[in-house]
């Protein structure tokens, strides 16, 4: 028995020297890469497996990220910045640069993804706050008591923030959610009456969910259309700093094959693709290329 042990040990010795080096690039190197449910840019199985522009571009990074083990997770946009603030693991795909969120974050220096200036989501019969010019008052409809809005909590609506804000802040009725399938879903069922959204989720989420007959996706007054960039983010520690120094060195080599574009491209609609190909080459062909 006592020989039994001795080889036992003796094995178990033996593979912690062999493998240990494995063991120790991963030990303590969990990284988390949160996503919550915003077709294209990630939609959420029932199963919980993650697809989407999102899960499609981490699992590229991830792939090159060997010596970390990572696991892509379900979390709200509120989850996500307050995991930020207190420093853990975990990357945030997608986020809009602002003054505010700088404080507690480390930006990639080229964005990760594309999209355009946020539209009206309303039903294609209801038309009160659609001017003559086919452009959507966001102002009037959120002053509007009983003209119901839908939002995502924790996301940033660009040009429109302060209104959007505003009408939080006054504890206007509004409908909250961390889904913006959701949002579609009530907007139809006229539990809500509009909500905002970029044009790839509108487009998207509408004809994946069979909507485009009941739905209208209508411009912004005062928000001309232009393009709008999504960054990668970690917390602003010692870890984050040495995290976005190797994304920002994978992402310019995605770039540079053309592996970053063509990832982009499957996600865009096709009205949309003479536009992306305009606003790609300017925000990371013509960027890489001063640098």
């Amino acid at each position: 028995m006592l020989i039994l042990m001795k080889r036992f040990l003796s094995i178990l010795i033996l593979q912690l020297l062999v493998l240990g080096p494995a063991f120790e690039a991963k030990a303590g190197n969990e990284v988390y890469w949160p996503f919550f449910n915003i077709p294209p840019l990630c939609k959420i199985h029932a199963g919980g497996q993650f697809s989407g522009l999102g899960p499609e571009m981490a699992g590229v990074l991830q792939s090159r990220l060997k010596a970390y083990e990572h696991h892509m997770i379900a979390a709200s946009p509120l989850k996500m910045f307050q995991s930020a603030r207190e420093g853990r693991k975990w990357v945030l795909s997608g986020l809009l640069k602002t003054k505010s969120r700088e404080k507690n974050l480390y930006y990639s220096k080229l964005p990760c993804r594309i999209t355009w200036t946020v539209l009206a989501i309303t039903r294609k019969d209801d038309d009160r706050y659609v001017d003559r010019q086919g452009v959507f008052r966001v102002k009037a409809a959120l002053d509007d008591p009983v003209y119901d809005f839908g939002y995502i909590r924790g996301i940033d609506y660009s040009d429109l923030n302060s209104l959007v804000f505003e009408h939080l802040s006054n504890q206007t009725p509004a409908y909250s959610s961390n889904d913006f399938e959701k949002l579609m879903q009530l907007l139809v069922l006229k539990r809500i009456d509009f909500f905002l959204a970029g044009p790839l989720i509108a487009y998207y989420i509408s004809q994946d969910l069979n909507l485009e007959d009941q739905i209208a996706i209508v411009p912004c007054l005062g928000v001309p259309p232009q393009p709008v960039y999504g960054y990668y983010a970690v917390p602003k520690n010692e870890w984050g700093r040495t995290m976005i120094a190797k994304i920002d060195a994978i992402m310019e080599q995605m770039i540079k094959a053309g592996t970053h574009k063509e990832i982009l491209e499957r996600w865009v609609p096709a009205q949309f693709q003479d536009i992306f190909e305009r606003d790609y080459k300017i925000a990371f062909e013509e960027t890489l290329a001063e640098d």
